[in-house]
Order: C-alpha cells, then structure tokens, then sequence
C-alpha cells in the first residue's frame, strides 16, 4: 500500500483506523448482507452509529443501500467528508446523538462502540433510541465487549505494515469492570519520518443477562446472540466478543 500522502494526514487518526481496522468493519458488512439475502429482508436505508472511517457504509453504499451515519470526532467527519461523499453525516456530542434524523430499516454499532457508555442506564437509553428510530421491522446489529473480556484485560500488543506501526495497551480495572485502551499509532510519512497518533477510550462493561434484559425493555421482540459470522449461538457465556441481532415487530 502507498504512503500517507500530506491530504490523509489531515485526518490522521481516521487514516490510521481505516489502515488498522478498516478490513474488520468490512468483513462485517459483507456479513451483515449475506443475512440480509438469507433471511429474505431489504435493508434501504441504514445508520451506522459512530461510523469511524466509514468502511462499513462502503460495503453497504456498493449494495445500494442509503447511508447514515454519525459520529463524534472531526478527524472522522472530515475523512468521511473527503473519502466517502455519499455518507449522510451527522457531526454529534455523543454515542446517543442520532435521535430524530429519520427512521431506519438497518441500524449498526459496531467495533465496540457500545462499551463508551459507563453506566448501564446509558446502554437502556440507547437501546430505547434504536428501538424507536428503526422502522417496523428494522433490524439493529451491535457488538460489544462481554465481562469475560473485559475482566483482567491487561495486555500490550504491536504490529508494524508498510504504512503504520501500531501499539495497543490495555490496562483492566474491577471497580467497576472496565479497561482502558490506549492506541498508538505512527503513519509512514513519504519523507521517512513518523507522524504519532495517541487515542484512548475505556470500555465498561456489564453481564450479559443485564445487557440482553435491557434490550428487551426496549421492547424489541426478536433478540438473536449470533457469532461472529452472525449465525445464531445458544449462549453468549463464554463469548469475549458478543453479537446481537434484535428485530423490531409492531402489531
């Protein structure tokens, strides 16, 4: 892959995660379509929630689907801005901002994005959000950190590609059960040198009976745990990465 040039430094971190994690979200997407054919459905409209480099929505723009999409830092939005036009972009303060922008056949939040929210009334208010912005019918996909991953979590892992070095540092903390994750990230300038990007977030998390009685208060009728090739599984127990699948039916 070439070499950052000077307009994706622009974006930094936005270029680093499309580097780092981009394929993940793609992958997903792909996924995400294959149960759309298998389960007879047609997803027209879709909102990612804090879409991140926006890999997901290429996916689903390709598959003539109209994106959504929103998000909280301006490295992100102006990255979208630049490499994907064709996302409907909405600038927000937080993971909850998506309220009223329109209703949804396909809702996502996805790469953990969930585990933001440090309190388990955050997670019923969004569930709540979700449930009331998707249309009769909608389908909502999350995934998020489970207690078994988050629970003594402490590990430092690097790679190094042709256009990025990266170091991950993870530090887990029991009270309450959360981990801070501390990405680093140095792009390969076209000069040789280095341009260092720090991000870091802590990911709360909660048990999965908690989580999945929330998402039921929310009133979403059809809740499916799934794998990570979103096939449905029985239990969620000894799951570090959960998958969700809820289905809104009214009447």
């Amino acid at each position: 892959m070439e070499n950052m040039t000077d307009n994706k430094l622009i974006t930094p971190l936005a270029t680093a995660w499309n580097e780092f994690q981009g394929s993940y979200s793609e992958e997903l997407a792909n996924k995400i379509i294959n149960f759309e054919k298998r389960q007879k459905l047609r997803f027209r409209s879709v909102l990612d929630i804090c879409c991140g480099s926006g890999n997901l929505l290429k996916v689903m723009n390709a598959n003539e689907k109209k994106c959504y999409a929103t998000e909280i830092l301006d490295d992100f939005v102006t990255y979208n801005q630049q490499n994907n036009p064709f996302i409907n972009i909405k600038k927000v303060n937080n993971i909850l901002g998506f309220d009223n922008i329109k209703t949804f056949d396909l809702i996502t939040c996805t790469n953990k994005v969930i585990n933001n929210l440090n309190d388990i009334s955050l997670w019923s208010n969004f569930f709540n959000l979700v449930y009331k912005n998707l249309n009769n019918g909608g389908v909502f996909i999350f995934d998020y950190y489970t207690e078994n991953q988050l629970n003594n979590w402490n590990k430092t892992t690097h790679k190094e590609t042709d256009t990025f070095d990266h170091v991950r540092n993870v530090i887990s903390t029991n009270n309450p059960l959360s981990s801070t994750i501390n990405d680093v990230f140095y792009l390969k300038k076209p000069d040789n040198k280095y341009k260092r990007i720090n991000n870091i977030e802590t990911k709360y998390g909660f048990r999965n009976e908690v989580i999945l009685n929330e998402i039921k208060s929310a009133q979403f009728r059809y809740l499916i745990p799934v794998d990570a090739n979103l096939k449905p599984i029985p239990s969620l127990n000894d799951s570090k990465i959960a998958y969700i699948i809820a289905i809104k039916r009214e009447g």
